[in-house]
């Protein structure tokens, strides 16, 4: 959750309210727009949120024509790409208010047959990924996987913040990064099971694939009567699922790699190895495994994740705000079934319109085979 949401925000969200998106244009640490509360007019919008992309939210915007820029590379230009960022508030009948989105303009485009201005804006890990490395790096053995990684971030952004991050406490492994510092968070976060990302508030976090864990739901959504769940659905499919997982580590320093093996061995499992699922293996190759220890619980991890996608659902919902990415939500039916899902994907209207939400089931908890 982004911010704890009380039961009058819960019940609003059930009734008829006033929901709005304040948009400000920020340069530097000064906002330069001039609307005030109402925020930036617009047309039409949408957010997109996704727990698995390095850019998690990516805000898409049609504005009316008075923004139609005399010199659309004028760095003076309200929208200009050059140096400008949107911060996004979602507002609640003038009493609750979320930060949703905060992020640099990457595009602006207006064409005259619409009589409207576009505009693209990602959120602030775009701005990690746009910073590559002058020359080759190495990891600093000596300082903490979260050390390591703020000090990633804050290389690019000094006043960097950062939130909600896990309690992680291992050493960075000794690794070599050629021009890629998104790769060298990734390597952060995949060397502790997280997921690493900018928050709607702009701040960074690093935090525990959520649903190779187990956690209490943080919302009930009811389909039906007083409930906002307005559609759901519910699909399960073996694309993605495995249950055998090789994971190698191999660094470009030439260190002896490592391997190992997880096997899903539960004779009670629908993916038993030896049962009617059939064999599916995946091979992952990943430098930050240095010991065959690490190695062994990655494997097992990525098997769990596997397991995960045997049931999926996807609803839509006024737009709530307060729901962050990773949340895990009880979602129960008209007739009643439930059942506890993450959210990993969401995409909120700016102006009108529905959410719609994307989730992935929890792990179940068993016992796997590493070796």
């Amino acid at each position: 959750m982004i911010n704890p949401a009380d039961g009058g925000y819960r019940g609003l969200l059930a009734t008829s309210y006033h929901y709005y998106v304040r948009l400000e244009v920020w340069q530097g640490d000064a906002r330069v727009d001039t609307f005030g509360l109402p925020g930036v007019p617009k047309i039409d919008g949408t957010l997109t949120a996704t727990l698995q992309n390095r850019v998690s939210r990516q805000l898409s915007l049609v504005l009316p024509v008075q923004f139609a820029p005399d010199d659309i590379k004028d760095p003076t230009y309200l929208l200009s790409p050059l140096n400008k960022e949107i911060r996004a508030f979602a507002v609640y009948n003038g009493t609750y208010e979320f930060p949703i989105f905060r992020g640099r303009i990457q595009s602006v485009a207006y064409a005259s047959d619409s009589f409207a201005v576009t505009v693209s804006c990602s959120d602030l890990a775009q701005d990690i990924l746009d910073d590559e490395f002058s020359a080759p790096r190495n990891s600093n053995t000596r300082s903490t996987i979260v050390d390591q990684y703020v000090s990633l971030i804050t290389e690019t952004l000094a006043d960097a913040t950062f939130s909600n991050i896990g309690s992680f406490f291992g050493l960075m492994p000794k690794l070599t990064w050629n021009t890629d510092r998104g790769q060298a968070c990734d390597d952060c976060a995949t060397a502790t099971n997280a997921y690493w990302y900018a928050l709607a508030d702009g701040s960074f976090t690093l935090q525990t694939v959520p649903w190779t864990v187990i956690s209490n739901p943080v919302l009930t959504l009811v389909n039906g009567e007083g409930g906002v769940l307005v559609n759901y659905s519910v699909t399960a499919n073996r694309a993605d699922v495995f249950n055998q997982v090789v994971v190698t580590g191999e660094r470009a320093d030439g260190t002896t790699p490592v391997h190992a093996l997880a096997t899903d061995l539960d004779v009670a499992s629908p993916t038993y190895f030896n049962g009617d699922f059939g064999h599916r293996t995946k091979t992952v190759q990943i430098q930050s495994a240095t010991t065959k220890g690490q190695a062994t619980s990655l494997a097992t991890q990525q098997v769990l994740i596997s397991r995960s996608f045997k049931e999926a659902w996807t609803a839509s919902c006024p737009p709530d705000a307060s729901m962050e990415l990773g949340d895990a939500h009880e979602l129960i039916d008209t007739q009643g079934r439930n059942s506890v899902q993450v959210l990993a994907s969401f995409t909120m209207p700016i102006a009108k319109g529905l959410m719609t939400l994307a989730y992935r089931a929890q792990i179940d908890g068993v016992v796997l085979d590493g070796s």
